[in-house]
């Protein structure tokens, strides 16, 4: 999608329809919305997907795609970053292999408040705000506005990665600062609503494992999923305790069908230092 030197030829040699005409935003970069918007008019396939153009996907992802159990979903992963300097030869039976070897023996699997890949099922956001790809926040946006919605939103990084091409940041003012908190960042984030729409991978409230899908809780952070149920309620700024205590009660359980009891036998414990904490 959009115009630009080589988007012919390249749509040309992959067999891809490309669309010109998307609206940008005062700086000139595409805006998401209108990005969706032109996607949905020509999209056949129940599935749907949003990859930044550094990404390399494997055929792992496709597999925890189908692996969803839900009529509609916002499946994500983290990414993992690694030095790519050479073409690779997607003609070469083996070379999803040798890419996977690079990046475990070399690859950085990185936090995930940036993500670089959205794949969804079904109607996830019913208004996209106009803001602007390739700087930070309209990316954590997403997936704040998917669970706002009700949509089950998949972690799926411990069975596929996000493959990111290590790259530099000279085609942005300020380099990598300036394309995650410059000017059109904090505009994203206006547009977003605050702060408090800002989400990251780890808010996800479903994580996909070798052994299948499981509640996530925010990584096992209390803290921080008192706080998403608290955003997602509309409750007060202060995130209550009885809030946090369910969280945390939450995970231990989890924790003890998996063997481990002597967290959930400490919960009491546990509670009363919350307590005593804010007296």
């Amino acid at each position: 999608m959009g115009d630009g030197e080589g988007y012919d030829e390249a749509a040309a040699s992959l067999g891809l329809i490309r669309v010109p005409d998307v609206a940008r935003g005062s700086g000139g970069l595409p805006r998401l919305d209108s990005l969706f918007e032109e996607g949905e008019k020509r999209a056949s396939f129940p599935y749907r997907g949003y990859i930044n153009a550094d990404i390399i996907l494997t055929s792992d992802m496709r597999k925890a795609v189908l692996e969803a159990p839900f009529h509609r979903f916002l499946l994500v992963a983290k990414r993992c970053n690694v030095d790519i300097e050479e073409a690779l030869d997607v003609s070469d039976p083996s070379w999803e292999a040798v890419l996977l070897e690079r990046v475990r023996n070399s690859g950085r699997v990185v936090r995930g408040d940036a993500i670089d890949i959205f794949l969804w099922k079904g109607p996830v956001w019913e208004a996209v705000p106009p803001m602007v790809i390739g700087r930070g926040k309209f990316d954590n946006w997403l997936i704040y506005a998917a669970r706002r919605g009700g949509v089950p939103v998949v972690d799926a990084s411990e069975r596929a990665l996000a493959i990111h091409q290590n790259h530099t940041y000279d085609h942005v003012p300020g380099g990598a600062a300036g394309a995650a908190d410059g000017t059109e960042a904090r505009e994203n984030i206006r547009l977003a609503g605050g702060p408090d729409h800002l989400f990251t991978i780890s808010d996800a409230d479903w994580r996909l494992t070798a052994q299948g899908l499981e509640r996530n809780y925010c990584d096992g952070d209390s803290r921080r999923c008192a706080e998403v149920d608290r955003i997602l309620r509309g409750l007060e700024r202060r995130c209550p305790l009885w809030l946090q205590a369910a969280c945390e009660w939450r995970i231990r359980v989890q924790r003890a069908r998996r063997g481990e009891w002597a967290p959930l036998l400490k919960f009491g414990f546990w509670l009363c230092g919350r307590i005593t904490e804010r007296r």
